[in-house]
């Protein structure tokens, strides 16, 4: 569906190769500590979360983009902290439906970590807007 997006908005008829970028470990990690945060008081108090966070050394060396990522992961950090968070792999899922998409989108599609992202695959730097569950997408 966000594909089929970018096509319309971008007036792309015909994509010749299709990028999506899953996100880093330390965005998952992210998600599932807000949520457990904000299950513990049964809302997402952005300003607690963060300061939670901040020290926490699967987040220190992130601090500068915490504040955004934390910001944009408020949706779902509401929704899971009173669901169960999927186990499900992420990058391997989308790996196994390469070919589908392919086939849907009639050109190759290539599913890459964000971690992994480099000049060549990421030319416009899209892999660091990827969170959980809402992969980033690079369409030439």
């Amino acid at each position: 569906e966000d594909v089929q997006k970018i096509l319309e908005v971008a007036k792309i008829p015909k994509p010749s190769r299709i990028t999506v970028f899953t996100a880093p470990a330390w965005k998952s990690e992210l998600l599932k500590f807000a949520a457990g945060e904000a299950g513990k008081s049964g809302k997402f108090d952005f300003g607690v979360v963060l300061k939670s966070a901040m020290p926490d050394a699967r987040f220190k060396q992130h601090a500068k983009e915490l504040p955004a990522v934390l910001k944009a992961l408020e949706r779902p950090v509401n929704y899971y902290k009173e669901n169960p968070l999927p186990e499900a792999d992420e990058y391997a899922l989308l790996s196994g439906s390469k070919s589908a998409l392919s086939a849907v989108f009639g050109c190759a599609v290539e599913v890459v970590h964000a971690d992994d992202a480099n000049k060549e695959n990421d030319p416009q730097g899209k892999a660091g807007k990827a969170l959980p569950f809402k992969p980033a997408i690079f369409v030439r």
